[in-house]
């Protein structure tokens, strides 16, 4: 295995097999995108327990193979010609500091979904649906 050093990227490889695919166009509004963002990154809001992850949105990352994250750190190495996109999951108590945080180190660069809810139950019902209908951020995508 090639040594790659300590200062690499940590999506370094990502990268590389995104840029061999085509790029979707940057949205300039908050409408859901119609397209599939070149990075869609699950984030797991602090709070949040496991059975979001493995019980209600595991449909969900079998259809759409979201990068999971639980520290937002990660996606400020994703350069800036790259879409991206963040899906959170919440509780009501967190819900507002998950939005802040995610406005204040990105603001418009990213489309945030946010979902909360306070019981995995409920939320594995909107992800499924999503999963089914083939629509990570609740619209259709364009074909």
């Amino acid at each position: 295995m090639p040594d790659y050093g300590l200062w690499e990227n940590p999506l370094s490889r990502i990268i590389e097999d995104v840029e061999a695919k085509t790029s979707t166009a940057r949205r300039q509004d908050d409408t859901p995108p119609t397209q599939k963002a070149d990075f869609h990154f699950l984030y797991l809001a602090p709070g949040v327990s496991v059975d979001y992850l493995f019980v209600a949105a595991r449909k969900y990352w079998e259809t759409f193979r979201t990068i999971v994250v639980h520290d937002l750190s990660l996606i400020q190495h994703v350069p800036r010609r790259y879409s991206v996109a963040i899906t959170s999951l919440s509780r009501t108590d967190t819900a507002s500091l998950v939005n802040d945080q995610i406005t204040s180190l990105f603001g418009q660069r990213v489309y945030h979904d946010p979902l909360v809810y306070d019981f995995p139950e409920d939320l594995q019902l909107t992800l499924d649906a999503r999963a089914e209908r083939n629509e990570p951020f609740g619209v259709p995508l364009q074909q």
